[in-house]
């Protein structure tokens, strides 16, 4: 349950609340790899992972994400610094190239993110 620094630093609040000593402050998507890391390890199957840029902008959560070799789709806020593979052009210079009628095909290199 995501509790707010706020609550987690006024222990008396934890307290009349019932939150037990050991909770501490956690971001959501820190909150979201605790409960992929306790699903894989229960077994729980599944076939993909997918948020909004909220957790798509956590660093951390992508990193979990690939290196567990999980398929995932997350939003990210178009202010996310990206880059692309050697020699390939950058995301923001082939947008003017597009038209929003022609359909496109996307390819990702997952080694890259």
């Amino acid at each position: 349950m995501y509790l707010p620094a706020a609550w987690t630093d006024d222990r008396a609040r934890c307290r009349e609340a019932g939150v037990p000593d050991e909770v501490a402050f956690a971001t959501k998507p820190q909150l979201a790899v605790g409960m992929l890391e306790r699903a894989l390890a229960d077994g729980v199957l599944f076939a993909w992972v997918v948020a909004d840029s909220g957790y798509g902008r956590d660093t951390d959560l992508r990193a979990f994400l690939h290196r567990e070799r999980l398929s995932y789709v997350l939003a990210v806020p178009v202010s996310l610094p990206t880059a692309g593979p050697p020699g390939k052009p950058a995301p923001g210079t082939i947008t003017g190239r597009i038209t929003t009628t022609a359909p496109f095909a996307v390819e990702i290199d997952l080694s890259t993110i």
